[in-house]
């Protein structure tokens, strides 16, 4: 049975997690934040692509003896339409909605056939003769979605994905949850050690209690059991924090709780696009009006949690459901805040889960949070605070002056937990430097942190000024440096001539002390020698942002010996140069990690001048 092999994965990792902790003794107990780039490819059955062999994970689906969800199904049904219909307002895209609707009427399914997402586009596409649905802004295409969607119910209870990670392919994604189950089990012992006021119940825990949040995602509940299997899989007692942006309206809505916690499926309508969501998972919509009326008992939970962990999604929906109107914190996030302050809980998150942590009202100058960009843009068109494209707007020309993919930004920054620079994710992979590097010359932060994917950046301190960041898991992390004049200086029309970038990896460890950066390389790698330059060394031509282009170049010129690079952003019919150089003080260090029969080289690097001189 699949429940009998998942207790089989319960004790041998958190004991894994543990021992890999133990090698970093000194700051173990302060670490905070542990932040994650996203890309986290697990195994489970919604995913086999990302496990180790399907096979074995096909058979353990077949003998569970129960119901798994490999797949969502939809319904092409006449109800099923009108009740994406109803929620489709008859003035909104009208050039749209009566074409929709027609074609989704000529292709009903006589007996309500089900259909996997691609079954359905292809039904659809026979019917499209105008490419309709190719139309569609995200909101109307995903609500569309919604509606068509079949509630698989089977004798009383939901079906539900199953997670298999120790199958999963990747050993850096499994490091990732062993490694924050392991920080949230360091909070547990730190507890139960001291003398703070601890109940005998949690003292008698022998697991770290992680909850996670899944505010950040379109449909708040559809990750929900992948996260709580992910976790309980290396050890942890996991529960869900059932909030988001409905709930948070809903607390803002008036006096009268129970009545405002009844209209939360009208509030996720609004707010997300997200309907029809009661009928696909009446349990966990249960579990959240109930936490809805009795916001005290999640703060409880969060008192009582060693760990808690924010999914990915969009970061604009995560600060929705922790900032009220005012962009006060709400009692939720105050908890989380109190317990963090305290050391008595690590917070992790990843990809929007760990953009939304940037911000910090109290320091001299405010700390944005990125919302949306692709860097070949940001290279021609200037970064816009608090605006945001809807997605897809570009399809229907209503994006109101903006581009789909202009750089834009909240200038109040996000939830506040990281108050050290702009923090940005799924970073080489998807070439985000260009965005990073214009938003920190646009805005007055100091620094800007890119983390790769399948790996987080880990953040302690004893004194807020003071803290340490290392470096775990597959990739590295790319940090941005403005100096304290051209900060202070910042004109938003006009960048400073040149910043500073790092870029540091696996083990890697630094420190921010008075505004200065200062890292200790890995023990495992040796310093480049730049004897002579690396006369075959070339540059890719065309955009350097495409895909993670910019970093398997800077890559080899971390190894080649050079000292210069010239890069070229292209964007529809424009280009432009930008410069790295060495500068006093660069550094450049390689090696090879091996991991779990896996070896892997890392170059790191410090101190390169990216100089761009141009005006938006």
């Amino acid at each position: 049975m699949v429940q009998v092999m998942f207790l089989n994965f319960v004790k041998l990792p958190l004991i894994l997690s543990i021992m890999m902790l133990s090698l970093v003794k000194s700051h173990a107990s302060d670490e905070r934040l542990y932040l994650v780039g996203g890309g986290i490819k697990t195994c489970a059955s919604m995913s086999p692509q990302h496990c180790a062999d399907q096979a074995e994970i096909n058979s353990s689906i077949k003998a569970a003896g129960k119901p798994v969800k490999t797949s969502s199904f939809y319904q092409l049904t006449p109800k099923n339409i009108q009740l994406f219909a109803s929620h489709w307002p008859v003035d909104e895209l009208s050039q749209l909605r009566k074409p929709t609707l027609k074609l989704l009427n000529k292709a009903v399914q006589a007996k309500g056939k089900w259909l996997t997402r691609r079954d359905l586009l292809r039904a659809l596409t026979k019917k499209d003769n105008k490419n309709i649905i190719s139309q569609l802004p995200d909101r109307q295409y995903f609500m569309m979605l919604d509606a068509l969607e079949v509630p698989m119910i089977k004798e009383g209870n939901r079906v539900s994905e199953t997670v298999f990670l120790e199958q999963t392919r990747s050993p850096f994604s499994k490091e990732i949850y062993r490694t924050f189950v392991g920080y949230a089990e360091q909070k547990r012992l730190a507890k139960k050690a001291s003398n703070a006021e601890v109940n005998a119940q949690q003292n008698a825990l022998p697991q770290p209690q992680i909850l996670v949040v899944t505010a950040s995602a379109r449909d708040t509940f559809e990750a929900v059991d992948f996260y709580l299997q992910a976790f309980t899989q290396v050890g942890a007692k996991v529960e869900w924090l059932p909030i988001d942006a409905a709930v948070n309206k809903a607390w803002q809505a008036g006096d009268n709780l129970l009545e405002n916690c009844g209209d939360i499926e009208s509030y996720r309508a609004d707010i997300h696009g997200a309907i029809k969501r009661v009928e696909v998972y009446p349990d966990l919509a249960k579990q959240q009006r109930q936490a809805c009326e009795n916001p005290d008992l999640m703060v409880q939970k969060i008192n009582n949690a060693d760990g808690i962990f924010f999914n990915g999604g969009d970061q604009s929906f995560t600060v929705t459901s922790f900032k009220r109107k005012d962009n006060s914190d709400n009692q939720v996030l105050k908890a989380i805040r109190r317990q963090l302050e305290a050391n008595r809980l690590v917070v992790g998150g990843t990809s929007a889960g760990t953009a939304v942590m940037a911000g910090n009202a109290k320091a001299p100058y405010q700390i944005p949070m990125i919302t949306n960009g692709r860097s070949e843009v940001s290279m021609f068109r200037p970064a816009q605070a608090d605006v945001l494209p809807d997605a897809g707007c570009q399809k229907t020309e209503s994006c109101e002056g903006l581009l789909n993919d202009d750089l834009t930004y909240r200038s109040q920054g996000g939830i506040g937990l990281f108050p050290f620079g702009i923090t940005d994710t799924h970073f080489s992979e998807r070439g985000r430097e260009g965005r990073l590097v214009n938003l920190l010359k646009q805005t007055p932060a100091r620094f800007a942190f890119g983390v790769d994917e399948a790996t987080a950046l880990v953040v302690g301190w004893q004194e807020i000024d003071k803290p340490l960041f290392r470096i775990v898991g597959q990739g590295g992390v790319f940090i941005v440096q403005q100096s304290p004049q051209q900060s202070a200086q910042h004109n938003p029309q006009l960048g400073p001539e040149q910043v500073y970038t790092h870029y540091l990896t696996r083990d890697d460890v630094f420190t921010l002390e008075q505004q200065q950066l200062s890292v200790r390389f890995a023990d495992w790698k040796n310093h480049v020698e730049a004897v002579q330059t690396d006369a075959t060394f070339k540059v890719p031509a065309g955009n350097i942002f495409k895909q993670d282009q910019f970093q398997q170049t800077l890559d080899r010129f971390c190894r080649s010996g050079n000292n210069e690079l010239l890069l070229k952003a292209v964007w529809e019919n424009n280009s432009r140069d930008f410069q790295l150089t060495s500068s006093k003080g660069s550094q450049f260090l390689s090696g090879q990690y091996n991991h779990h029969s896996l070896s892997k080289d890392y170059c790191s690097y410090t101190r390169l001048l990216l100089r761009d001189n141009a005006a938006y």
